[in-house]
C-alpha cells in the first residue's frame, strides 16, 4: 500500500484496528506488560486454554525481540497486533491459574490495553465489528483493482 501511495487505506486499517493513535510510549509500556504477564503465565500455567502453546519459554524472544524489531522499523502502532497475541493469552492464564492477589492487577493492565485499542466494552466491540465489515468491502475493492492494474503482478 505504501509503495502504491495508498497510505490512506493503511491508516484506515490502523484506525479500525484501534492502533492509529498508539504512541511509542504506550507500545513500549504494553510490551513490558506483555512480557511480565508472559513470564508469570509460564510459571503458573496449569489449565488448558486456546493458544497456550504460545507460552513456552523458548517463545519469549519472539515476543520481546520480535516486538523490538518492529519498534526499530517504526511500527509502534503495528506492534500492537503482535503484543496482543501474547498479552491476552498470558493474562487469561493468570486469571485461571495465578494467585488471587495478582489477578486484579493483571486484569487492570489488560483492560488498559483494551481501552487503548478502543475495545473495552461490548458496545465498542459491536461498533468496531460494523466498521470492520465496511472496511472489508473497501479492502476487497482495493485488492481487486490492484490485481487488475498493477504492473508488478504478472501471469
Amino acid at each position: 500500500m505504501h509503495k502504491a501511495g495508498d497510505d490512506e487505506l493503511f491508516e484506515s486499517y490502523l484506525k479500525i484496528a484501534g492502533t492509529s493513535e498508539i504512541t511509542q510510549g504506550q507500545a513500549e509500556q504494553f510490551l513490558e506488560y506483555a512480557v511480565s504477564a508472559f513470564d508469570r503465565a509460564v510459571e503458573v500455567f496449569k489449565t488448558p486454554i486456546l493458544y497456550a502453546y504460545k507460552l513456552e519459554p523458548f517463545i519469549r524472544p519472539y515476543l520481546l525481540e520480535g516486538t523490538r524489531e518492529i519498534f526499530r522499523e517504526g511500527g509502534y502502532r503495528e506492534s500492537m497486533f503482535w503484543i496482543a497475541r501474547f498479552f491476552v493469552v498470558a493474562s487469561m492464564v493468570i486469571q485461571n491459574d495465578g494467585t488471587e492477589e495478582e489477578k486484579p492487577a493483571t486484569m487492570a493492565k489488560l483492560e488498559q490495553f483494551l481501552h487503548a485499542l478502543g475495545i473495552d466494552s461490548k458496545e465498542a466491540r459491536a461498533e468496531r465489528t460494523l466498521a470492520c465489515e465496511a472496511f472489508h468491502t473497501r479492502l476487497c475493492n482495493y485488492v481487486e483493482k490492484t490485481l487488475q492494474t498493477s504492473p508488478d503482478i504478472t501471469d
